[in-house]
């Protein structure tokens, strides 16, 4: 989609909604043999830290899930839109105890 080494990608939720809609739309597509009736969106929130972004946590949150909300309603089939809670991406000092 176009997205490089060292750019953040919950940013593109507002700065390219095009391509994340686009992305959306090809899961919404695939799912139809495998997943029929799920979309996935990852929300965000440490990853924002490193950009000093932390601020627009809430207002990227929900721009993913309307993103990914207009996806499914176009599918033309039941998609369930959930968000999923991964890994915070934060980067930690290692302990030697």
């Amino acid at each position: 989609m176009g997205l490089t080494s060292g750019d953040n990608p919950e940013l593109w939720n507002v700065t390219h909604s095009d391509r994340i809609l686009a992305l959306h739309k090809s899961f919404c597509r695939c799912g139809r043999r495998h997943y029929p009736d799920q979309q996935l969106w990852r929300p965000i929130g440490a990853g924002l830290m490193l950009h000093q972004l932390e601020g627009r946590t809430h207002e990227l949150n929900r721009r993913a899930a309307e993103i990914a909300r207009s996806a499914a309603a176009g599918a033309g089939q039941r998609v369930i839109v959930a968000g999923s809670v991964g890994p915070t991406g934060d980067l930690l000092a290692r302990s030697d105890r």
